[in-house]
């Protein structure tokens, strides 16, 4: 008895292909076959989707999860977004209208600014006497202490160095601003020091209006 076996057709090699590929989850839909959804799809040239009657293409994914993914942080053109967190493009400051010389103080929603006027500054000089090796100059209220110094009667920089031990602001109070400028000599210079020649500190205080 003989026993003939048939070779399997075209359609049913393909199938069983299909079958093989789908089981074990290599990548499918090679350049000009099928789409096989739920498996990774590999092709050489560009897959395009087209729809002459409305959207081409509509994704849908689980609450929390981004409906797409891609693998490149290039730019793609034309692809425009609807919100920036949330914020529509109508919410957003598109442009401004006139600039400001002195202080911008607003701008409306048409893109209007309003210019603020520049601040007057009004600077005063309070001096005070060193007296028993200190003394302090206080910025009077309303203003702010700015900068502050010394006059010695003592000639050139090495001879003020040599008698000043501390020049520079505190505070008024405890927890409060630095609105007076002190300044100390040096006691180990005290005896050459000349109590009958008027020493000088000073403060420079600023207003602002």
């Amino acid at each position: 008895m003989k026993i003939r076996i048939h070779r399997p057709g075209h359609a049913t090699i393909v199938a069983y292909l299909a079958l093989f590929v789908a089981g074990t989850g290599t990548a499918a839909a090679a350049t000009g076959g099928t789409f096989v959804l739920g498996r990774s799809n590999a092709a050489t040239t560009v897959t395009s989707l087209s729809n002459g009657n409305g959207t081409a293409l509509s994704l849908t994914s689980k609450t929390g999860t981004p409906p797409l993914a891609v693998s490149s942080s290039t730019k793609v053109t034309r692809l425009n977004s609807d919100s920036l967190d949330g914020l529509d493009s109508s919410s957003l400051q598109r442009k401004t209208v006139g600039n400001c010389t002195t202080a911008l103080k607003s701008i409306s929603q048409s893109g209007a600014t309003t210019c603020a006027a520049a601040p007057k500054l009004t600077t005063t000089i309070v001096t005070g006497q060193i007296d028993n090796l200190a003394g302090s100059a206080k910025c009077p209220s309303g203003t702010v202490l700015t900068g502050g110094g010394y006059q010695l009667p003592f000639q050139g920089d090495q001879a003020k160095r040599d008698y000043v031990r501390k020049s520079a602001p505190t505070q008024s109070g405890i927890g409060g601003a630095y609105d007076t400028w002190s300044v100390v000599l040096d006691p180990t210079a005290a005896n050459n020091y000349q109590v009958n020649v008027p020493s000088t500190v000073y403060a420079i205080c600023t207003a602002i209006s």
